[in-house]
């Protein structure tokens, strides 16, 4: 599993504040087959946002500090 930050859980359709830009949990990449797929250097979420389209961020970059939980789609 994946955490915010904050330490809440990442999951798909969860509505995130990527940098002040609004954006929705599309993609979570766990496994080194999903990651290796991606080109990532690591677990990594893929967001999808208005202005920006889709973007991956790695859990592991300083970014990831900038992504922020805004409300659970149940």
């Amino acid at each position: 599993m994946l955490y915010y930050f904050n330490s809440q859980e990442v999951r798909l359709g969860d509505l995130v504040d990527f940098d002040g830009e609004p954006g929705v949990v599309i993609e979570i990449l766990e496994t080194a087959y999903e990651v290796a797929a991606a080109e990532m250097d690591g677990p990594a979420v893929g967001f999808l946002t208005e202005s920006l389209g889709r973007v991956f961020e790695s859990t592991t970059d300083r970014g990831w500090e900038s992504v922020s939980l805004v409300r659970r789609n149940a």
